[in-house]
């Protein structure tokens, strides 16, 4: 294991939390995506919309699928469903596409 992986290890042990987890979750990604030389992408993007997520999660358990997320790699808004999740039945591509 190098001092990384280590250094990820020990902090991992340490986490408290939702906050944490999501934070933790960004840095490690982070780390490999330098480490691998990976396309930059804004990681710090889609760690607000996982906030934002687990946030309205909090607020309304039932009714979190009903919002619509932000991009983090178009920056395009996620089109809300006109039927409540909870009241739509029909799962067809069809349905959920159009």
């Amino acid at each position: 294991m190098n001092a990384s992986d280590a250094e990820f290890s020990a902090r991992g042990k340490t986490l408290n939390g939702y906050e944490d987890d999501i934070n933790f979750q960004g840095d490690y990604m982070k780390n490999m995506a330098n480490a691998c030389r990976y396309p930059k992408f804004d990681i710090d993007s889609m760690a607000q919309t996982f906030f934002d997520w687990e946030h309205t999660k909090h607020g309304d358990i039932m009714g979190y699928r009903d919002h619509g997320h932000k991009s983090s790699i178009t920056g395009h808004m996620a089109p809300i469903h006109p039927v409540k999740w909870t009241e739509e039945f029909d799962d067809s591509l069809a349905n959920f596409a159009s």
